[in-house]
This record gives C-alpha cells, sequence and structure tokens, in this order.
C-alpha cells in the first residue's frame, strides 16, 4: 500500500468515528450493536477515540450513517414544487449538511484513484466543493457560457425538453489525457447533465471512475451505466420517485 492509500484509509477510519459520535446521539450502543453486529463496549471504545475501526468496519459504519441518518435529514429537506419538480435549496444552503455529504462520497469511491471532479456551474457546486476538498483534488466547472480570456475549450451539446440546445464547456487543459474524473452533481433528473459531463471527460481523454449526487431519480443510475456503457459506480444518497 502507498502513502496516498494509507493516508485515504486512515482518514476514512477517522470519517467513521466522527459519524458513529453522531449515530450514537440517535441511537443507544445496544442499537448500535444490532445494526452494525459488534459489541457495545468496541463501539464505545470507537466513539471515545481509543481505537479506530479497521477500513471494512469503517465503511460499514458510514454505510449506516448514510442509509439511517443523513438519508433522513436529506429527505425531510427536500421539497417538490406545484409544478412536480424536486428543490434541494434546504440541502445546499446547509454547509454542515454539505460536509457531511462530502465524507459520503469519500467513502463510496476511496477505492479508486480520483484526479479530478467534474460539475456543473449550477446548484451542484457547493457539493462538488466539499467532495473535492475530501478527495483533495481540483474541482472543474463546466459553464454554459466561455470565458473570454479562455481561448481553447471542449465543448458538448445538450438537447433539453422541450426541445431547447445548450452546451457546457471546460477549458481544453482542464482535463489532461488518461486522468480519473469523479462527476458530481447535486440532483440527476433526467441524466442529460451527467451524461454531457462525461462526454466532456471523454473528449479530453480522461477516465470516467464515477457519478455521485445527493439524490437521483429511480431508474437513472441504469440509464447513464447503459447509455453511456459505463462500468463505473453510479451512486446517489437518496432515490426519488
Amino acid at each position: 500500500m502507498d502513502s496516498k492509500s494509507r493516508i485515504d484509509e486512515l482518514k476514512l477510519r477517522l470519517i467513521a468515528i466522527e459519524l458513529l459520535g453522531l449515530l450514537k446521539k440517535k441511537y443507544d450502543y445496544r442499537t448500535l450493536s444490532e445494526m452494525l453486529n459488534l459489541p457495545p463496549s468496541v463501539l464505545s471504545r470507537y466513539v471515545k477515540g481509543r481505537v479506530l475501526p479497521n477500513r471494512s468496519r469503517s465503511e460499514k459504519i458510514i454505510s449506516l450513517f448514510s442509509e439511517k441518518l443523513l438519508s433522513e435529514i436529506i429527505r425531510s429537506k427536500i421539497t417538490r414544487t406545484e409544478e412536480g419538480f424536486y428543490d434541494l435549496y434546504e440541502v445546499i444552503k446547509d454547509i454542515r449538511l454539505q460536509k457531511l455529504i462530502g465524507k459520503i462520497a469519500f467513502n463510496e469511491f476511496s477505492y479508486v484513484p480520483v484526479n479530478k471532479l467534474l460539475t456543473v456551474a449550477a446548484d451542484g457546486i457547493p457539493v462538488a466543493v466539499e467532495v473535492a476538498n475530501e478527495f483533495d483534488v481540483e474541482l472543474i466547472i463546466a459553464k454554459q457560457r466561455r470565458d473570454l480570456s479562455i481561448r481553447d475549450y471542449i465543448e458538448e451539446k445538450i438537447i433539453r425538453t422541450p426541445p431547447v440546445i445548450e452546451y457546457l464547456y471546460i477549458p481544453r487543459r482542464a482535463i489532461r489525457r488518461g486522468e480519473n474524473v469523479l462527476i458530481v452533481d447535486d440532483l440527476i433528473r433526467s441524466g442529460k447533465t451527467a451524461i454531457t459531463l462525461a462526454k466532456l471527460t471523454e473528449r479530453a481523454g480522461g477516465n470516467i471512475v464515477g457519478v455521485f449526487s445527493i439524490a437521483m431519480i429511480e431508474g437513472m443510475a441504469e440509464k447513464l451505466r447503459e447509455t453511456l456503457g459505463m462500468t463505473c459506480q453510479v451512486k446517489s444518497i437518496i432515490t426519488l420517485p
């Protein structure tokens, strides 16, 4: 295991301790013991910081936090407009929540080398910033307009519904050939933005190592894999109908 892998594993174990402490505020040790299949005495030592869980147990703790606590908080903050659209504003503006989401993303994709994060210039930026911080990598933001100070761009079009053609742009050298790119967004509705970001990555010569979002409409993960021929993980914290 190289030094970067050792650092990432240590970080994952420390995240697990932090999130276990938050779980302890809602569940007693007996309940957590049943959920995690670990003795209460072991969990107590983890919470008090006397010992760190191994990677397998850390991943289990983080997954439990995501499934039992974080997903519940996120669902309570999502509203639906009269037109039937999901509104994640209350999630996006919560800085503490964004940091927790970033830690979950790190757990989901810490097993693959990530060189760059890619998102679009919209509501997905706050969570993408936190995920980039967790991975300690550069965040690339695809924009709807060209920056006049940059001459050389890669562009890709999106055909919206009703039929409107838009374009996303990234500087040509923002993603270099062979770099591993994680695509991040707040909400994946139709998958069109994520697909366009993936195409930009491929045109730049990068490798897509995953797609992560706070929420995703049911069936979108399968659609993205099928459309792009992706074998990497497509993950969200919650799935919406």
